[in-house]
């Protein structure tokens, strides 16, 4: 894959994976700082959020050269953004990394962490990226489905999904 100025409409131009009933997907380049925030507190709390702009990147290529998406959910009655997941490629967007999980506690277990992985996989396909990485914690209810799409274990506390070139 050649190196590319990524946008977001590019990066997600494809068939999206089917959010569950009562959910859209959210407008990534109209979800501001406060909404994370707002979002990351609802899950771990006010004091235990690490959440700035520092750890949360915005959407499109950084200062470095890498290139970051969201993947966010809302619940369209009431505009609340309600689960999100990072995708952030490398300046040549051969490998990516997934992070920033995140479902507000009374939306999990409705499909929506699944759907957001499967997008942000989809839209790593379609980019053409070769390698992926994620930490996974032992108790993540998705890691089946990590494993079933490919991703297997590495000596550094994370695991890894390659694409042979």
């Amino acid at each position: 894959m050649s190196h590319v100025e990524l946008d977001i409409e590019t990066a997600t131009g494809g068939k999206r994976v089917e959010l569950p009933d009562g959910y859209e997907y959210a407008n990534a380049a109209a979800t501001g700082m406060a909404e994370l925030r707002a979002l990351d507190e609802s899950i771990h709390g006010p004091f235990e959020s690490g959440l700035d702009r520092a750890s949360w990147p915005t959407v499109g290529r950084d200062i470095y050269g890498n290139f970051h998406i969201h993947v966010g959910v809302r619940n369209p009655e009431d505009d609340e953004l309600v689960g999100i997941g990072l995708l952030s490629l490398g300046w040549q967007q051969y490998s990516g990394k997934l992070t920033h999980l995140m479902i507000r506690n009374q939306h999990r277990h409705r499909g929506l962490g699944r759907a957001i992985l499967l997008e942000r996989v989809r839209i790593a396909d379609e980019l053409g990226v070769s390698q992926l990485r994620t930490e996974l914690g032992s108790i993540n209810t998705l890691a089946p489905l990590y494993r079933d799409l490919g991703f297997i274990e590495s000596d550094r506390a994370e695991i890894v999904r390659k694409i042979p070139l």
